[in-house]
């Protein structure tokens, strides 16, 4: 059963001491924590950190419970403002679940989340396929909260990781509407955003907000919280929260 759900961005900036010493994205940061607050206040059972391919299209939807790790974007697992994820006792598992992944994982941490939690990577441009996950979440008999890993366009100006697309700002106002509202002609739009359209704006949040509209259709989530909505480096970066209706 669905209990709630929340989205921060996907960047490694959002770990405290990424950056060095260098103060960034610290609102964001505060508005992530005040959404986990709201995702854990739902009493979950378990906490599906959903988080996007890192490169390409990628395959199916996979689910597991990986060890994440920081070291793909450079940086070392111990030393930050964050906590690193525990192991387990004897687990000797590589580091694999992408960037994505560790900061969702820490950020849960952070928040004081030390249940269950297990990783989806929204693979595959499907949306069926990802829905169906979605639907998995919603059907289980454990109360299950969902994190959306991801962001919006990375074509936002001339500060921008990639050139500017001046389609990126009413897609995103589109987007953000009907995330907050989840009502059905919402669902509707958002699975009906083409793949392809969120890979050349270079959102990263396609596959997660898939994964969301499967499962609220079956376990009707209130009207969103937007915490937060900026675009401080040319990418767009939102915070939200979710409940159960």
């Amino acid at each position: 059963m669905l209990v709630g759900a929340a989205l921060i961005p996907d960047t490694v900036l959002l770990v405290p001491g990424a950056a060095g010493r260098a103060d960034v994205l610290g609102r964001e940061r505060d508005a992530a924590l005040d959404a986990l607050a709201t995702l854990l206040a739902t009493a979950p059972d378990l906490v599906v950190v959903v988080v996007p391919v890192t490169r390409g299209p990628g395959g199916s939807p996979t689910r597991g419970h990986e060890v994440a790790s920081l070291g793909p974007a450079g940086l070392p697992d111990d030393g930050l403002g964050w906590p690193a994820v525990p192991r387990a006792p004897g687990d000797d598992r590589s580091p694999s679940g992408g960037v994505a992944a560790a900061v969702g994982r820490r950020a849960l941490v952070a928040a004081g989340w030390r249940g269950p939690t297990a990783v989806l990577v929204a693979g595959g441009r499907d949306p069926r396929a990802l829905a169906h996950e979605g639907a998995s979440v919603a059907d289980a008999s454990a109360r299950v909260a969902l994190l959306l890993v991801g962001s919006l366009s990375a074509r936002r100006g001339p500060d921008g990781p990639l050139p500017t697309d001046d389609r990126a700002p009413d897609v995103e106002d589109a987007v953000v509407a009907d995330l907050l509202s989840l009502d059905a002609p919402a669902l509707d739009r958002l699975v009906a955003v083409p793949a392809h359209l969120a890979g050349e704006l270079a959102v990263s949040a396609w596959g997660p907000w898939q994964v969301l509209a499967g499962a609220a259709r079956g376990a009707p989530l209130a009207p969103g919280r937007l915490l937060a909505r900026s675009a401080p480096f040319g990418a767009t970066y939102v915070v939200a929260a979710w409940a159960r209706a």
